[in-house]
C-alpha cells in the first residue's frame, strides 16, 4: 500500500520534476533537459499543489506558522517553474515561448487572483496582523521583529490587493488588472515592431563619415542580416546613440532623430490610445481604494509620504537643472558656431556637438577608451572588485548548465569560502533576446528551511554586441546590475518575500546606482581597465560630469512625465482623448523646454518603463536612488575607496537586509541621520542652481 501511495506521488510530481530535481551543483536550473513543452504540465501542476496548500491555511486557525508561513510556502513550485519561463522568455525568446508564455500567464493571474481576494484567508491575516500591532507579546513572544515584518508585509500586499473592497469592486478590480495586462502587451509589441520596421539604409560610405569603426561593422553585419548592400542604422540603443553622437551628416541625425521621437505616435501601431486606456485604468483603479490618483495610491508608504513630496522633489531638481542646463546648452552654441561653422543649433546636433565640444575640452576620444575594456577585462574586473570590496570570492563553475554557450556561471563564496549563491552572467545580444537594456533577476530566490540556507540563483543579462569591447557607459551599466546582483547573493532573510531586492522601488535601485561609483574612481576604474594610462583615466573620469545639467534635465522630464500621467484622477482621465496626448506632454514640459518642441514628436508613446514595466508612478526612485547612493559613497570618499569596516557596514545594513526593516530605517543605520541631497548636487555640478539644501523624505 505504501508502495503504490509512493508511485503515485511520484507521478504526480513528474511533470515538476526537471524544475525541482536537478542534479546539477546546488540543484541549478537544468537548461538542457527542460523543453518548451514541459512548461504547461509542470505549472498545471505546481498550480494545484498550491491551491491544495492554501486550502489547508483555509481550513487551519490563525496563526503565524498555519497561515503566514503557509501562505509563505504555497506556491514554491508555482514560483520555481515561472521563473524559469519567464527569464527564458525574456533571453531567449521563441515563436513556440510565445503561446506558453501567455497561457501561463493568464494561469498564474486566475490563481493570484484567487488567493489574494480570498476574504476567508484576508480574515486570518488581518486578525493575526491585529494581533500582533496591538502587543509585542499579544500574538505569539517566540516571534522575531522579521516574522513581525513578514506579517505586515503580507497584510499590506493583501490589502493593496483588494482584501478590504467589496465583492463588485474585487471583480471590477480583476477586471481592470487584466485589461492593464493585455494593454501592456500591446504597447510593447508597438514599440518593438515600430523599431524593427525601421531602419536607416545608407549605401555610400561618404555617410559614415564619424562614425566608430565597431559602428561602421556591426551597421555591416545588420545590413547583411537583412540581405541589404551597404550598412543598417537602427532605433536600438547600440546603434542610435553612437550615431547620434559621431555622425557627421547632419541630414541623417535628423532623420534617424525624428524617426526615434514620432515613434509609436501614428500609424499601425500608434500607443496613444493604448496610454489613455492604461492611464484611464489606473485611475479607476485608485478610486476603488479611494484614492485621488495612481500616484497617490503608489506612493504611499515609500520613503517620500506622498504624491505631493515627489513632486516638490521633481520640480525642486527639475529648477535647477532646466538653468544648469540652459548655461550649458549656450556653451554647446557657441562652440557650434564658432568652431563648427554650424549657425543655429537644432536638437539632433546637441550629441554630436558635445562630443566634439568634450573631445576639444579634455583631449579625448570616449570611443578610445573601448580598447581597454574587453568582455574578459570586464569580467576579471567583477571578480577582483567583488573581492577587493565585499571579499566575495567568484570561481567559475563550468559544472552549471547555461541556457545558451556564451553565458557564464560563478559559484560566489565569502572571504571564508561559505558558499552564497549562483550568478549567471548573460553579455551579448542575440535574436530572440528583448532588446530593452539590462536586466537582473532570479532563478532562485534566497531563504532559510529550518538552519538551512536556500541559496540565491541570480542572473545578469545584457545587449551588448558580440566581438565588440565595452565603453565606460556599458561598464557602469554592467555594474548597476552587479549591484542589483549583490543584494540579492547577500541576502540574508529567514523569508523570500524579504530577501534580498524585495523592498520598496524608492529604495531597490539604491544597491545598483551605488556600485557605478566604483568605476568614476581612478583605483576603481583601473580594476577593469589595467592597461589604460593614468593620464587616460583621469581624462575620461573628469570627463564624467561633462553637461550633467543637460542629462538631469533629460531624466527629471521623464520623471514629471510619468508623474503628470499618474497623477489624473478617474474624473480627469475619463475626458482626455488619443488627441490629447501630444498636448498634455507638453503641457508638463512647457516650463522646462530648452529647444521649441517639434509637432509629432513624443516622449510617452515608447515610455515602457511606465506604460509595460512596474515603474508607473516611481520612475522618480531612479533620481531619488541617486541621491541615497550619492550621500552614502561619502564615506568611502573620506575613509577610502575599500575601506572593510565601511564596506562591512554597507553589507550588514543595506545588501544582505532585504526588507527586515523600512528603507528609511535601513539608510539611518548605515549614515546616522536621514538623507541629504547635497552630495548628489555637488557631484552633478548643480549645487549653485538649487534653491533648497535638504530633500525631505517625510
Amino acid at each position: 500500500m505504501r508502495s503504490h501511495s509512493r508511485s503515485k506521488i511520484r507521478s504526480q510530481m513528474k511533470p515538476l520534476e526537471k524544475f525541482l530535481n536537478s542534479p546539477h551543483f546546488d540543484g541549478a536550473t537544468d537548461f538542457r533537459r527542460i523543453e518548451p513543452n514541459d512548461f504547461l504540465p509542470a505549472l498545471n501542476q505546481a498550480i494545484r499543489l498550491a491551491k491544495k496548500r492554501i486550502q489547508e491555511v483555509r481550513n487551519a486557525p490563525a496563526g503565524f506558522r498555519e497561515t503566514i508561513l503557509g501562505l509563505e510556502s504555497a506556491a514554491y513550485e508555482l514560483q520555481a517553474v515561472a521563473s524559469v519561463l519567464f527569464n527564458l522568455y525574456a533571453a531567449c525568446k521563441t515563436d513556440e515561448l510565445d503561446s506558453i508564455v501567455q497561457t501561463c500567464s493568464n494561469k498564474i493571474e486566475d490563481f493570484q487572483f484567487e488567493i489574494a481576494h480570498d476574504q476567508i484567508i484576508f480574515q486570518k491575516v488581518e486578525e493575526i496582523y491585529l494581533r500582533s500591532e496591538k502587543s509585542k507579546d499579544g500574538l505569539d513572544p517566540a516571534l522575531t521583529s522579521e516574522d513581525r515584518r513578514l506579517i505586515a508585509k503580507i497584510y499590506a500586499d493583501f490589502s493593496e490587493n483588494g482584501g478590504k473592497l467589496t465583492a463588485k469592486q474585487k471583480q471590477r478590480l480583476q477586471t481592470i488588472d487584466r485589461k492593464l495586462s493585455l494593454l501592456s502587451q500591446s504597447f510593447a509589441q508597438n514599440v518593438e515592431s515600430a523599431k524593427s520596421d525601421f531602419r536607416l539604409h545608407i549605401l555610400s560610405a561618404r555617410d559614415l563619415k564619424g562614425l566608430p569603426e565597431n559602428l561602421i561593422r556591426q551597421a555591416k553585419a545588420e545590413a547583411k542580416a537583412l540581405s541589404l548592400e551597404g550598412w543598417v542604422i537602427t532605433l536600438d540603443d547600440w546603434s542610435y546613440g553612437p550615431f547620434m553622437k559621431y555622425s557627421e551628416v547632419a541630414s541623417l541625425r535628423e532623420d534617424l532623430w525624428r524617426a526615434q521621437g514620432s515613434l509609436c505616435v501614428a500609424g499601425p501601431y500608434d500607443n496613444r490610445q493604448n496610454i489613455i486606456d492604461i492611464v484611464r485604468l489606473r485611475a479607476e483603479k485608485a478610486s476603488l481604494f479611494g484614492e485621488k490618483s495612481f500616484a497617490d495610491l503608489t506612493i504611499k508608504n515609500r520613503m517620500h509620504a506622498d504624491a505631493g513630496s515627489v513632486n516638490l522633489f521633481l520640480d525642486r531638481l527639475l529648477a535647477a537643472a532646466t538653468k544648469a542646463g540652459a548655461a550649458e546648452l549656450n556653451e554647446i552654441k557657441s562652440f557650434s558656431r564658432k568652431e563648427l561653422k554650424n549657425p543655429i543649433l537644432k536638437p539632433w546636433d546637441v550629441d554630436f556637438v558635445t562630443a566634439q565640444l568634450k573631445k576639444r575640452t579634455f583631449k579625448l576620444h570616449e570611443e578610445e577608451f573601448r580598447k581597454h575594456l574587453s568582455i574578459s577585462a570586464v569580467t576579471r574586473g567583477i571578480l577582483e572588485l567583488s573581492k577587493k570590496l565585499f571579499g566575495l570570492k567568484l570561481k567559475a563553475n563550468k559544472a552549471v548548465p547555461v541556457y545558451r554557450k556564451d553565458v557564464l556561471a560563478f559559484s560566489v563564496f565569502d572571504s571564508g569560502e561559505n558558499y552564497l549563491g549562483l550568478l549567471y552572467v548573460d553579455y551579448f545580444r542575440h535574436a530572440g533576446k528583448q532588446e530593452a537594456g539590462a536586466w537582473m533577476t532570479t532563478y532562485r530566490e534566497q531563504c532559510y528551511q529550518g538552519s538551512r540556507r536556500i541559496h540565491p540563483h541570480v542572473a545578469i543579462v545584457f545587449n551588448f554586441p558580440s566581438g565588440q569591447n565595452l565603453t565606460l557607459d556599458d561598464l557602469e551599466i554592467v555594474l548597476h546590475e552587479l549591484g542589483h546582483a549583490f543584494h540579492e547573493l547577500l541576502s540574508d532573510s529567514r523569508h523570500r518575500s524579504l530577501a534580498g531586492s524585495k523592498v520598496n522601488l524608492d529604495f531597490v535601485e539604491l544597491p545598483s546606482h551605488l556600485l557605478v561609483n566604483w568605476a568614476h574612481h581612478p583605483r576603481g576604474l583601473r580594476i577593469f581597465a589595467k592597461n589604460a594610462k593614468p593620464k587616460q583615466i583621469n581624462a575620461i573620469l573628469r570627463a564624467l560630469k561633462f553637461q550633467s545639467g543637460l542629462l538631469n534635465h533629460m531624466q527629471t522630464r521623464l520623471m514629471k512625465i510619468d508623474l503628470g500621467w499618474s497623477s489624473l484622477s478617474f474624473s480627469e482621465a475619463k475626458k482626455l482623448t488619443s488627441r490629447d496626448v501630444e498636448t498634455f506632454e507638453n503641457s508638463i514640459l512647457k516650463n522646462s523646454d530648452l529647444f521649441t518642441r517639434q509637432p509629432g514628436h513624443n516622449l510617452s508613446c515608447t515610455f515602457e518603463n511606465i506604460f509595460v514595466d512596474e515603474y508607473a508612478a516611481s520612475f522618480y526612485s531612479y533620481k531619488w536612488a541617486q541621491v541615497l547612493e550619492a550621500d552614502i559613497f561619502t564615506e568611502f570618499e573620506k575613509n577610502g575607496l575599500f575601506h572593510k569596516a565601511t564596506a562591512v557596514r554597507l553589507k550588514s545594513t543595506i545588501y544582505s537586509k532585504g526588507a527586515l526593516s523600512s528603507p528609511d530605517a535601513l539608510f539611518r543605520d548605515f549614515k546616522g541621520r536621514d538623507p541629504s541631497i547635497q552630495s548628489y548636487l555637488r557631484r552633478e555640478n548643480l549645487k549653485d542652481f538649487h534653491a533648497a539644501t535638504k530633500v525631505s523624505s517625510a
